[in-house]
C-alpha cells in the first residue's frame, strides 16, 4: 500500500462523472479566471440546489484565498444533502484547523470517520490536530489505530515516533522507526528521524551505524550523507565529518555542506581552508551569525583573543532575533567577572552560544510538525503576497490572455483549448436566457443556496450582469 499523503483541497476530487459544465469551470480556475468561475458554479446550483459537486468546487476556491467563513457555508449545505461526502467532512476539518478553530476541525475530523472509519486522512489530520492541542495521548491513540488500518505506513510511523518521544518513551519511539526502516528500507526520514533520537540518548555509535546503513542502500543521497557528517561532528570525529562531507561541498547546493566542513576544519588546525571556505560563504550568506562565528573559533584557534571577540561580538549581532538580548546578557558576565581574559573570556561567549542552540534543539524537538509545515505555508504566502506579488500577477495575467488567444485561433489542445465545450456552454446559457433549455433535474431553476454566512451578493449581481438582468431583480 502506497504511503499515506497529506490532504489538501483540489477541484479534481469532487465527484467522478465530471459533466462539460464541471470541465469549463475547471479550465477557468486554472486560467485565474476566479469569478467567473464561480459565476458558473453558483448557476449550476441554483439549476440543481442537490449539486454538491458545484458546492465542492465553490468552497474550495474560496478556500484557496484563505476565505474560510465564506467556504463553510457551502461545506455545511453539501453534507447537509450528502452527510457521507468524507471530502466535504475533510474540507471541513481544514476550514477549521486554517481558522484556529480546533473544535470545529474536529468535529469534521470525525464526521469523516463516521463516513469511513478507514479513512487515513481523517485519521492522521486528528491525530496532527491532537498533538497540536498539547494531546499527545490521545494521538498516538489515532495514531495506533491509523496503522491498524495500514501497518507499513511510513509516515504513520515517523509521526508516532515522534509523539513518543516527545512523552519520553525513547524505546517505544525507535521500534516503531525500525519498523518503518523494515518495511520501507530507503525511507530517509525514518533513518535520520532514528538518528537523532539515538544521539539524543547519548548512544553515538548506534546513531552513526543507523545512517552508514542507509547510506549502504543509497549512497548518492544528499540529505543522508549530510546528516552523517553531522552526526559525526557531534561525535567530534572531524577527521571522518570532513571526509563525509567534502564530496557535498561542490556546486550550487554546496553552501551548507561547506559550512560544515569548516567546522571540521578548524579543530584540525586547518585553518587558511577553512578561512579560505568561509570567504566564499559570507557573500550572501543565509547564515551570517555562524560565519562570522566560525572566524572567531578560527581566532581563537590561534589565541588570537581580540579578534576572536570582534568576530563572536559580530556573530551575536547579525542574530535575526534576541542578539540585543544575548549581548546584554554577555556583557553582564564580562562584568560579573572582570578578571577574565583570553579562554575565559571566549567561554563566557560559547557558553552563551550553546545555550542559545541548546533552547532552539528544545523548541524543534517540542513544536508539532504539522505546526511547522503551517509556518512553512504562511511563510509562502507572505512571498507570494510580497512585494513582488503585483509583478507576478501581471505575468499569470499576461499567461492566462495568450492562452484565450491561442484558444479564441484553435492553435491549443486539449481540455484547456475548449472551443466547442465553450461554444456548448454558451449555447446552454443562451436557452437559459431565453427559457427554453430544458428543466434540470432535482432541483427548481432560480432556487439558490443560502449561505448562512451571507455574502452572496456580488455573485447574484455578476449573474444577473451576464444575463442582462438588472442587479438585485429576482432571478
Amino acid at each position: 500500500m502506497s504511503d499515506t499523503q497529506e490532504w489538501t483541497p483540489n477541484v479534481q476530487q469532487v465527484g467522478g462523472n465530471q459533466n462539460e459544465a464541471m470541465n469549463y469551470v475547471r479550465s477557468l480556475l486554472r486560467e485565474g479566471r476566479t469569478d467567473e468561475a464561480r459565476a458558473e458554479l453558483q448557476m449550476m446550483i441554483e439549476a440543481d440546489p442537490q449539486d454538491t459537486r458545484a458546492m465542492m468546487a465553490f468552497a474550495m476556491s474560496l478556500v484557496r484565498e484563505q476565505r474560510l467563513e465564506e467556504a463553510a457555508p457551502y461545506v455545511e449545505r453539501a453534507l447537509e444533502v450528502e452527510p457521507g461526502n468524507t471530502t466535504a467532512a475533510l474540507m471541513g476539518a481544514q476550514i477549521g484547523v486554517r481558522g484556529g478553530n480546533a473544535e470545529y476541525a474536529e468535529a469534521h475530523y470525525h464526521k469523516a470517520l463516521q463516513a469511513d472509519p478507514r479513512n487515513m486522512r481523517a485519521l492522521m489530520g486528528l491525530a496532527r490536530l491532537h498533538g497540536q492541542n498539547q494531546k499527545p495521548e490521545a494521538a498516538i491513540e489515532v495514531l495506533q489505530t491509523a496503522l491498524e488500518v495500514d501497518p507499513q505506513s511510513a509516515r504513520v510511523r515517523r509521526q508516532l515516533a515522534t509523539l513518543l518521544q516527545r512523552t519520553e518513551k525513547t524505546e517505544e519511539a525507535k521500534a516503531q522507526l525500525r519498523a518503518a526502516l523494515t518495511a520501507n528500507p530507503n525511507d530517509q526520514g525514518a533513518s535520520v528521524q532514528l538518528a537523532n533520537i539515538c544521539m539524543r540518548a547519548g548512544d553515538t555509535a548506534e546513531a552513526i551505524q543507523v545512517l552508514e546503513t542507509a547510506l549502504e542502500a543509497q549512497p548518492d543521497n544528499r540529505r543522508l550523507t549530510m546528516s552523517l557528517g553531522r552526526m559525526r561532528l557531534r561525535a567530534e570525529d572531524y577527521a571522518g565529518a570532513e571526509a563525509t562531507l567534502r564530496p557535498l561541498t561542490t556546486g550550487q547546493r554546496g553552501g551548507m555542506a561547506r559550512i560544515a566542513l569548516v567546522q571540521a576544519l578548524i579543530p584540525q588546525g586547518k585553518l587558511t581552508e577553512a578561512r579560505t571556505l568561509l570567504a566564499s560563504s559570507s557573500r550572501g550568506a543565509r547564515t551570517p551569525s555562524l560565519v562570522h562565528r566560525l572566524y572567531g573559533d578560527a581566532f581563537v584557534a590561534e589565541e588570537k583573543w581580540s579578534a576572536a571577540e570582534k568576530s563572536y561580538r559580530a556573530a551575536v549581532s547579525a542574530l535575526r532575533e534576541g542578539g540585543d538580548e544575548m549581548l546584554a546578557r554577555i556583557d553582564a558576565q564580562k562584568a560579573a567577572n572582570p578578571k577574565a581574559t583570553g579562554a575565559d573570556l571566549m567561554k563566557i561567549y560559547t557558553d552563551a552560544f550553546e545555550a542559545r542552540r541548546a533552547e532552539q534543539v528544545a523548541q524543534r524537538q517540542a513544536q508539532d510538525p504539522a505546526e511547522a509545515r503551517e509556518r512553512r505555508r504562511a511563510a509562502r504566502a507572505e512571498r507570494r503576497d510580497g512585494p513582488n506579488a503585483e509583478r507576478r500577477r501581471q505575468v499569470l495575467q499576461r499567461l492566462a490572455q495568450q492562452r484565450r488567444a491561442n484558444n479564441a485561433t484553435g492553435t491549443a489542445a486539449g481540455p484547456q483549448a475548449g472551443g466547442g465545450l465553450r461554444a456548448r456552454i454558451q449555447e446552454r446559457r443562451a436557452q437559459q436566457a431565453a427559457g427554453t433549455a430544458p428543466a434540470a433535474a432535482g432541483g427548481v431553476t432560480g432556487e439558490v443556496i443560502p449561505p448562512r454566512g451571507g455574502g452572496g451578493g456580488r455573485l447574484r449581481n455578476l449573474i444577473a450582469r451576464r444575463r442582462g438582468t438588472p442587479p438585485g431583480a429576482q432571478s
